[in-house]
């Protein structure tokens, strides 16, 4: 019987043994794939933030302050695309054009990006959105 006893310890540790293992492997998987996600959605999301702050400084660049603002109208308007914010200011913050009526009063952040929350007008009412 001693033996039967150590046979089915012995299965039972390596059971548990190979039991995390296998947990532990599969917290490492899903924690890097979890960190390669958010990475390749934040990289997309820069490099799209980007290419539209350089296709706008083109417009500026190439036809004026003018053509900048009906550029912007255009992209901020009800026809234009709903889920992009822009507010175009002079250098004391005045509003020229945007889809902002006015500098957030709560923008923050550390270095070149801001963080801010306002709301939108949804079917459901007013909802707060962080952008």
């Amino acid at each position: 019987m001693h033996l039967h006893n150590l046979i089915r310890a012995s299965s039972l540790r390596l059971t548990l043994l190979y039991t995390a293992i296998f947990c532990t492997s599969a917290l490492v998987l899903f924690g890097f794939v979890f960190w390669s996600t958010v990475s390749v959605i934040e990289r997309q999301s820069t490099e799209t933030i980007e290419a539209e702050i350089r296709g706008l400084a083109e417009q500026y660049r190439e036809q004026g302050l003018g053509r900048l603002i009906e550029v912007i109208e255009e992209r901020s308007s009800v026809e234009g695309d709903n889920d992009n914010i822009y507010l175009l200011t002079d250098p004391r913050l005045v509003p020229l054009t945007g889809n902002l009526n006015d500098w957030p009063e709560d923008a923050k952040g550390p270095g070149e990006w801001l963080q801010l929350t306002f709301s939108k007008r949804e079917q459901e009412g007013l909802i707060p959105h962080e952008v």
